[in-house]
């Protein structure tokens, strides 16, 4: 079972698109990070002037035609946003671990898909062997009718009635086979396990039940998937909210450059060197910009707004995650004990039906009961063996969940 939700982890698609997510979180948590580092900026433009325009050596106007080249190299750094910058780097940070869990989860969610699915196999497994008994046990049974039909301890009715039990025995068994088939379609489907030719043998069920749990505590782990990925949620959201604030606050920003530029009067003979021009046309400067924010149309107000309502929804979800954890965990504990009672209970109950069917089957031959009685003997006998393998596996079931509730993984990779 753990192989197979190795595989469908590995192999589901839901996973992968998870972990693309995931890379696109990383890639704006690096986007946050550039944030800090200087833009800086190279320009080039060409222009043709044809008519009347400014002769830039002169600064008058001119009507010849001209061309100019400029170059320009700038670089700028913002020095204070409101702290802006470091808020959405801590958001970015926060977005890229719920995206780990949320890929955990995700993980996590189609192991458990998996292990039903697995389950479900092994159930329709069993039924079908259970079929497969009481079918063989059946035609016995029709072969010793004809027998004793044969020397007359036995009238037809009991032969007829011995035909029809065999025909709902292969009734029966055509419809677990077709069930056990679709059970092993599902599981196909979960482990996105689309090549027909690769055939699954699943091991059998265990006999021994899993030990009865000391611990009475409802408490969850903090550290599964969903957990974290709402707490990640609520760190994020507030992150958004101090850097939707921060909008309020004054910005400052530096940056320097260098440009310099070519000029030449067309048709016209002794412009000045290419070198020469951009040697003494170049010219550095620096600057610094400040930036208050008077009044934004209320747009900065009506984001803190947003995000602070995003917060609670975040807080909210964390707090509804929390409950619904310890309610699965409460659930998890009280139905795999229940199926630990079902399960001893079923044993003794298919003993008793097995020793039933025996003594029906015995009075039988020697003619003081009738077909019926032995038909229904070997029914009752099937379905105590069904509700026994079902407890055993709901049992297995509730007690891997309860354990993965409380902090263990589901499967070893």
């Amino acid at each position: 079972m753990e192989r197979c939700m190795q595989y469908a982890v590995e192999h589901n698609h839901e996973v992968r698109l998870q972990a693309l997510a995931l890379d696109d979180r990383h890639a704006l948590r690096l986007q946050a990070v550039g944030a800090f580092l200087p833009q800086v900026e190279a320009s080039t433009s060409g222009q043709y002037n044809f008519g009347r325009a400014i002769d830039p050596e002169t600064n008058t106007y001119t009507d010849v035609s001209t061309f100019y080249n400029g170059y320009g190299l700038s670089a700028s750094l913002p020095v204070f946003d409101g702290m802006r910058r470091l808020h959405e780097l801590r958001m970015a940070r926060a977005d890229v671990l719920m995206g780990r869990s949320g890929l955990q989860a995700e993980r996590d969610r189609v192991a458990l898909a998996v292990m039903q699915s697995y389950a479900d196999v092994l159930y329709y497994q069993g039924t079908v062997e259970m079929t497969e008994r009481k079918q063989a046990q059946s035609r016995l049974m029709l072969r010793q009718t004809e027998v004793m039909f044969e020397v007359g301890t036995k009238g037809l009715p009991d032969m007829a009635q011995m035909r029809a039990q065999l025909a709902a025995d292969d009734l029966e068994l055509t419809r677990q086979q077709n069930l056990l088939s679709q059970a092993m379609l599902r599981l196909r489907q979960e482990m996105a396990l689309d090549t027909a030719s690769v055939a699954l043998r699943l091991a059998p069920l265990g006999q021994a039940l899993p030990p009865v749990s000391s611990d009475a505590s409802q408490s969850v782990d903090v550290c599964l998937p969903e957990l974290m990925q709402a707490r990640y949620a609520v760190e994020s959201a507030r992150h958004a909210y101090r850097a939707a604030r921060s909008r309020l606050f004054p910005s400052l920003g530096v940056g320097a450059g260098i440009s310099t530029t070519y000029y030449k009067t067309l048709h016209a003979a002794g412009a000045s060197p290419f070198p020469a021009q951009l040697r003494h046309n170049a010219g550095e400067y620096v600057y610094a910009s400040l930036s208050v924010p008077l009044f934004g149309r209320l747009h900065a107000l009506t984001q803190i707004r947003r995000q602070r309502n995003a917060v609670l929804m975040a807080q909210e979800r964390l707090t509804q995650k929390e409950q619904e954890m310890r309610r699965l965990l409460a659930e998890a504990d009280m139905e795999r004990e229940g199926c630990r009672r079902e399960t001893l209970q079923a044993e003794a109950r298919v003993e008793a039906d097995s020793l039933a069917l025996s003594l029906a089957s015995r009075q039988y031959e020697l003619g003081a009961c009738s077909p019926l009685d032995v038909s229904a003997s070997a029914s009752q006998l099937w379905q105590s063996r069904a509700q026994l393998l079902r407890s055993r596996l709901t049992c297995m079931l509730k007690d891997r969940l309860s354990r993965y509730y409380r902090g263990e993984s589901l499967w070893t990779e």
